[in-house]
């Protein structure tokens, strides 16, 4: 081979290996600090903040650390502090602040490249979102932290748990218990890997076994949640006393063991503890104080401290309107109102319990659960717009070049760049491959964020239909055996038309109180199958109407499990209910059909009908769409003026069965 053959043969070699590196590792946006930066002091002083536990000291330093980084044009130690500064307002309820010092740390995060503080960042956004009851937000921004780690190594693995600890509390908030405990398993195993953390990880660990805790905590296993608490004091004992981030584990420990107490009937304990709770995280963590007063309020009404426990739960709930916590509130207004009704206060009871409702619809609403998916939407369209003006910017230089250089090195680089787009090819399908793995994840977390909406609301029902049914059912009860006592006491009342009148009306009224509670907890589905508990509904609807009620089944429902029976229900008295209340129909017909593998509901009425295109979303409507939708499920709706409506709704049994399987 000749000196010049040779040459070419090197010079080619090395263009591919710098197109290959400039495809693996992205060139940076910025020339990096400036000459003379000691960026090792500032990391320095960044941990020397991380180690205070006075959140506005810790803030002061970072805010030095930020300015040195700027002056010093280090854009990673922006990043770091700005964070810092953001997750500090956080902990003390200040979220406009903290959402001003994420939004300048992300900037400068991705000017750094650095992938750990990209997550960093991001995974901020999803807890200031999630802490003001924006759980939509939360999911976009936590996926989208994890879409940054393709996998986990020695410099990202903090942010990876981090992730992973947060979208296990969202998934506990959106009662996905299966999602709970993947995600807390995959952050422990990774806290507990010496090879990756380099034994550092008691920290993240110890925010693991904490949300672990919690879940069994929720499971009514308190003997469980305990040895996770317990096991996370026994962790900060060996953490270094000055560290700041200390105390929060330790506070954070008590007042949940505070909670656990409640649970197992030790209200004493549970007061003590959720009392010095607040008195250590007081003006340092927002979202501690209160978890803690919402235990101390519960725990005190079940002592029929009455008095001081409102004062408790009424001093939280104005700081959750002040700081805007809306996650942990709907504790605090349950708890207000079971104090109201216990006191006979029954006008500010139904005053809170509005209250509560608006702000259970604001936290979990299904039409919110699209707009998860429009945000993933959003990011992967921004995504390939960058990838194709960076692949736009790379052929106009190669292509200016080529006018510059002689044949030789033209014909060369021509080479080279058919080679690059080989591997550019190669790298995109690998990042294909990735999005459509993140893709899946967040269409699971789309039908768990469904399901949890719907169970919750079963959740709902069922917690009213008991209050009815044992609380003002009990008190008409009582009120009756008063007026009869009356009669015996005065017997001539008893030839009172007014009296046998009163009677009448509570003997009503405690039918209608049963006859509401038994609709909304349907134990008709316990001791019936689904066609069965379907006619009975019909024929109890139909009693007292002038509506024609049909109802026809076709097929086996035994394979149907009780989730998806509860679901059918509910959809047939959704849409039954419309048909009397709305329809102006003579006759209705409901059908439940298995078809081969579909299983399929449909509701037709010969009623006034409406225009379809400018039909009005309400509750109902929403609420009918999440339970579909939650079973991957699919409807039509036909109507017109004058020409009645037909609801069709289709399931797919394989689909169904298959998710099963799988879980």
């Amino acid at each position: 081979m000749t000196m010049w053959a040779k040459k070419i043969v090197i010079a080619v070699l090395m263009s591919i290996v710098a197109v290959f590196c400039s495809q693996l590792c992205p060139a940076q946006v910025h020339a990096g600090p400036k000459p003379g930066t000691d960026t090792a002091a500032i990391m320095g002083l960044i941990r020397a903040a991380n180690m205070q536990a006075v959140p506005d000291s810790a803030i002061k330093l970072f805010a030095e650390a930020a300015r040195q980084s700027a002056a010093g044009n280090f854009a990673l130690g922006s990043a770091t502090a700005l964070c810092a500064i953001g997750s500090r307002h956080c902990d003390m309820g200040r979220y406009t602040e903290a959402m001003d010092f994420c939004r300048r740390a992300q900037a400068f995060a991705q000017q750094s490249g650095d992938r750990a503080q990209i997550a960093f960042s991001r995974n901020l956004e999803g807890v200031i979102h999630f802490l003001q009851g924006n759980y939509v937000g939360a999911s976009a921004a936590y996926f989208t932290a994890l879409q940054g780690l393709p996998q986990v190594d020695t410099h990202t693995w903090k942010a990876a748990i981090n992730v992973y600890t947060n979208l296990a509390n969202l998934a506990s908030r959106m009662q996905q218990d299966d999602k709970v405990l993947q995600y807390l398993n995959k952050g422990e195993a990774l806290s507990r890997n010496e090879q990756i953390t380099l034994g550092r990880a008691d920290m993240l660990l110890a925010g693991i076994l904490i949300n672990k805790g919690n879940y069994y905590e929720r499971k009514l296993m308190p003997d469980s949640a305990l040895k996770y608490y317990e096991e996370v004091e026994t962790i900060t004992q060996r953490m270094d006393p000055a560290n700041g981030k200390r105390l929060r584990f330790l506070v954070l420990a008590e007042v949940n063991m505070a909670a656990v107490y409640l649970q197992m009937g030790r209200y004493e304990q549970a007061a003590e503890k959720a009392r010095h709770g607040m008195m250590v995280a007081q003006n340092k963590y927002t979202f501690i104080t209160l978890g803690a007063a919402y235990t101390l309020g519960e725990a005190l009404r079940q002592m029929k401290q009455y008095n001081e426990a409102e004062q408790v739960l009424k001093a939280a709930l104005q700081e959750n309107t002040r700081s805007n916590t809306k996650d942990r509130a709907v504790q605090g207004y349950a708890t207000l109102a079971r104090i109201y009704r216990q006191t006979g206060r029954y006008k500010e009871a139904l005053a809170v319990t509005d209250s509560l409702i608006a702000l259970k619809d604001t936290l979990v609403n299904a039409s919110r659960v699209q707009e998860v998916t429009l945000a993933e939407a959003r990011y992967e369209t921004a995504a390939k717009d960058a990838q194709i003006a960076h692949n736009e910017l790379l052929i106009t230089r190669q292509q200016h070049n080529l006018t510059t250089k002689n044949l030789w090195i033209g014909a060369i680089l021509g080479v080279v760049m058919l080679l690059g787009m080989l591997l550019a090819s190669l790298y995109y399908i690998s990042r294909q491959k990735q999005a459509n793995v993140i893709r899946l994840l967040q269409q699971q977390n789309t039908i768990g964020i469904l399901k949890g909406v719907v169970q919750g609301e079963e959740n709902e029902r069922v917690r009213l239909a008991r209050d009815l049914h044992d609380g003002i059912g009990g008190m008409l009860s009582a009120t009756k055996m008063r007026f009869m006592a009356l009669r015996h006491e005065n017997e001539a009342i008893a030839a009172s038309v007014r009296y046998a009148e009163a009677i009448g009306l509570l003997d009503k009224m405690g039918d209608e109180i049963r006859k509401t509670a038994h609709n909304l907890m349907p134990e008709v589905l316990q001791r019936q199958d689904i066609t069965d508990a379907i006619r009975t509904y019909c024929s109890d609807m139909q009693a007292g109407t002038t509506v024609q009620i049909a109802f026809q089944h076709l097929g086996n429902f035994d394979w149907m499990p009780a989730d998806l029976k509860l679901n059918v229900y509910r959809i047939v008295q959704e849409l039954v209910k419309n048909v009397l209340q709305h329809a102006g129909a003579t006759h209705c017909m409901v059908q439940i059909m298995m078809l081969e593998d579909y299983l399929t509901v449909s509701v037709e009425d010969d009623g006034t009908g409406f225009d379809t295109q400018n039909v009005t979303e309400g509750i109902g409507l929403k609420n009918l769409k999440a339970r579909i939708l939650s079973h991957e499920g699919h409807y039509t709706l036909r109507s017109g003026k004058d020409a009645g409506t037909t609801v069709y709704i289709e399931f797919e049994v394989k689909a169904i069965m298959n998710n099963r399987t799988e879980k």
